[in-house]
Protein backbone atom coordinates (compact mmCIF):
# COMPACT_ATOMS: atom_id res chain seq x y z
CA UNK A 1 0.00 0.00 0.00
CA UNK A 2 1.70 3.48 -1.31
CA UNK A 3 1.21 6.44 0.82
CA UNK A 4 -1.54 7.80 -1.42
CA UNK A 5 -3.85 4.98 -0.49
CA UNK A 6 -2.68 5.15 3.48
CA UNK A 7 -4.00 8.85 3.30
CA UNK A 8 -7.03 7.81 1.47
CA UNK A 9 -7.89 5.02 4.04
CA UNK A 10 -7.10 6.65 6.76
CA UNK A 11 -9.72 9.53 5.78
CA UNK A 12 -12.50 7.52 4.75
CA UNK A 13 -12.55 5.60 8.28
CA UNK A 14 -12.41 9.40 9.74
CA UNK A 15 -15.69 9.93 7.33
CA UNK A 16 -17.17 7.10 8.84
CA UNK A 17 -16.78 7.58 11.96
CA UNK A 18 -17.82 11.59 11.77
CA UNK A 19 -21.02 10.63 10.00
CA UNK A 20 -21.83 7.47 12.80
CA UNK A 21 -21.54 9.71 15.24
CA UNK A 22 -23.72 12.22 13.57
CA UNK A 23 -26.59 10.03 12.88
CA UNK A 24 -26.72 8.16 16.26
CA UNK A 25 -26.04 11.38 18.65
CA UNK A 26 -29.41 12.76 16.69
CA UNK A 27 -31.28 9.50 17.14
CA UNK A 28 -30.06 9.69 20.63
CA UNK A 29 -31.12 13.31 20.70
CA UNK A 30 -34.59 12.56 18.58
CA UNK A 31 -35.23 9.49 21.54
CA UNK A 32 -34.82 11.88 24.51
CA UNK A 33 -37.05 14.75 22.96
CA UNK A 34 -39.71 11.94 22.74
CA UNK A 35 -38.94 10.87 26.10
CA UNK A 36 -39.68 14.33 27.17
CA UNK A 37 -42.28 14.49 25.58
CA UNK A 38 -43.56 11.30 26.93
CA UNK A 39 -43.29 12.18 30.19
CA UNK A 40 -44.56 16.03 29.86
CA UNK A 41 -47.95 13.74 28.73
CA UNK A 42 -48.15 11.34 31.82
CA UNK A 43 -47.32 14.58 33.91
CA UNK A 44 -50.14 16.65 32.61
CA UNK A 45 -52.60 13.30 33.04
CA UNK A 46 -51.33 13.13 36.43
CA UNK A 47 -52.41 16.83 37.42
CA UNK A 48 -55.34 16.72 35.11
CA UNK A 49 -57.01 13.54 36.28
CA UNK A 50 -57.91 12.23 39.47
CA UNK A 51 -58.10 8.85 41.04
CA UNK A 52 -61.25 7.30 42.38
CA UNK A 53 -60.09 7.81 45.69
CA UNK A 54 -60.02 11.75 45.23
CA UNK A 55 -62.89 11.73 43.21
CA UNK A 56 -64.71 10.26 46.26
CA UNK A 57 -63.60 13.13 48.50
CA UNK A 58 -64.46 15.55 45.87
CA UNK A 59 -67.72 14.48 46.09
CA UNK A 60 -68.24 13.76 49.90
CA UNK A 61 -67.07 17.78 50.01
CA UNK A 62 -69.29 18.81 47.71
CA UNK A 63 -72.24 16.49 48.90
CA UNK A 64 -71.48 17.83 52.51
CA UNK A 65 -71.60 21.69 51.34
CA UNK A 66 -74.00 21.84 48.35
CA UNK A 67 -76.43 24.25 50.37
CA UNK A 68 -73.58 26.65 50.21
CA UNK A 69 -72.07 25.58 46.97
CA UNK A 70 -75.76 26.08 44.88
CA UNK A 71 -76.51 29.49 43.12
CA UNK A 72 -79.82 29.05 44.10
CA UNK A 73 -81.31 28.50 47.87
CA UNK A 74 -83.83 25.48 48.91
CA UNK A 75 -87.49 25.89 48.69
CA UNK A 76 -90.46 25.31 51.25
CA UNK A 77 -88.29 24.02 53.56
CA UNK A 78 -85.99 21.45 52.34
CA UNK A 79 -82.45 20.46 52.58
CA UNK A 80 -80.30 20.11 48.70
CA UNK A 81 -78.71 16.68 48.36
CA UNK A 82 -77.26 15.17 45.67
CA UNK A 83 -78.58 12.69 43.55
CA UNK A 84 -75.62 12.18 40.56
CA UNK A 85 -72.43 13.31 39.08
CA UNK A 86 -70.08 12.96 36.52
CA UNK A 87 -66.31 13.69 36.25
CA UNK A 88 -65.21 16.32 32.96
CA UNK A 89 -61.75 15.91 34.02
CA UNK A 90 -59.69 16.84 36.81
CA UNK A 91 -60.83 20.59 37.41
CA UNK A 92 -64.85 19.65 37.02
CA UNK A 93 -67.66 17.70 37.63
CA UNK A 94 -71.24 17.87 36.52
CA UNK A 95 -73.63 17.54 39.79
CA UNK A 96 -77.31 16.25 39.87
CA UNK A 97 -78.85 17.83 43.55
CA UNK A 98 -82.14 18.33 44.27
CA UNK A 99 -84.31 19.42 47.90
CA UNK A 100 -87.54 17.39 46.90
CA UNK A 101 -89.01 20.30 45.23
CA UNK A 102 -86.69 21.73 42.88
CA UNK A 103 -83.81 19.93 41.02
CA UNK A 104 -80.80 21.53 39.30
CA UNK A 105 -77.51 20.03 37.19
CA UNK A 106 -74.15 22.34 37.64
CA UNK A 107 -70.91 22.18 36.38
CA UNK A 108 -68.52 22.60 39.02
CA UNK A 109 -65.02 23.97 38.54
CA UNK A 110 -62.73 22.79 41.58
CA UNK A 111 -59.47 22.95 42.58
CA UNK A 112 -57.99 20.00 44.32
CA UNK A 113 -54.78 19.54 46.38
CA UNK A 114 -55.38 17.31 48.53
CA UNK A 115 -58.84 15.83 51.04
CA UNK A 116 -58.20 18.44 53.20
CA UNK A 117 -57.26 21.72 50.49
CA UNK A 118 -60.88 21.29 48.46
CA UNK A 119 -61.82 24.97 46.74
CA UNK A 120 -64.81 25.77 44.51
CA UNK A 121 -63.72 28.08 41.58
CA UNK A 122 -66.86 28.47 39.50
CA UNK A 123 -70.70 27.00 39.49
CA UNK A 124 -72.92 27.67 35.97
CA UNK A 125 -75.93 26.06 35.83
CA UNK A 126 -76.76 23.93 32.89
CA UNK A 127 -80.25 24.29 31.56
Amino acid sequence: MNKKDKIFTIISVLILILLSYIYFSKRINDNTESNIEEEKMEGEYIINELTAQEQEYVVDYISKNISRISPEKEVLGGKFYVTGYDFENGENVIVEYEDGHIMFRVRIEFGYIDSENITIKKVEILR
